[in-house]
């Protein structure tokens, strides 16, 4: 097995949760949050997809399905590459209108074919030589004060713990 084959079976098992999650859910249902700073069912799907579109646009040095195929007019979102969620607060969380599921679904199903295709035009030395931006989590986590703090507004750090000096991050 390639790793092509392994990333790819990986990103596949995705959607499979996600249909059978959103599938029948109204758009008040994806909104709903379970606590004023925990993420809705439709940011978090949202979120995931905009991304995983972004880090392989970039991976592939392409525009984002978002702004290339205008995703955000059916999302009621900026035509913004940079609107991918990371760093919302709860209030800009709690802000976001999700559209309804099949829309949600059918985007996450376009980045999901646009992921396999760009994993399989790959080849196991693209994938060792690619340097990703923004990829150096650990020294953005250092020049981050994240302790005590939200963090992509569903992770709580607790109070005087240092992910870096506890060795989760490297």
């Amino acid at each position: 097995m390639e790793v092509q084959d392994l990333l790819i079976d990986g990103y596949q098992r995705v959607p499979v949760f996600l249909e059978t999650v959103v599938q029948d859910l109204s758009r008040d249902e994806l909104k709903w949050q379970p606590r004023h700073d925990c993420n809705s069912i439709g940011w978090l799907v949202w979120h995931l997809s905009r991304q995983q579109d972004a880090q392989v646009a970039s991976l592939m040095g392409e525009e984002q399905l978002w702004i290339k195929e205008a995703w955000y007019t059916k999302f009621y979102r900026p035509g913004a590459p940079e609107d991918v969620g990371f760093g919302d607060s709860p209030e800009e969380v709690a802000a976001f209108e999700p559209p309804d599921g099949p829309v949600l679904l059918d985007y996450h199903r376009a980045v999901m074919e646009r992921t396999k295709h760009s994993l399989r035009s790959l080849s196991g030395a693209d994938l060792q030589d690619a340097r990703l931006q923004g990829a150096n989590l650990k020294a953005w986590l250092s020049s981050a004060n994240l302790t005590g703090a939200h963090y992509n507004s569903d992770t709580i750090w607790p109070d005087k713990f240092d992910p870096v000096e506890a060795g989760a991050v490297r």
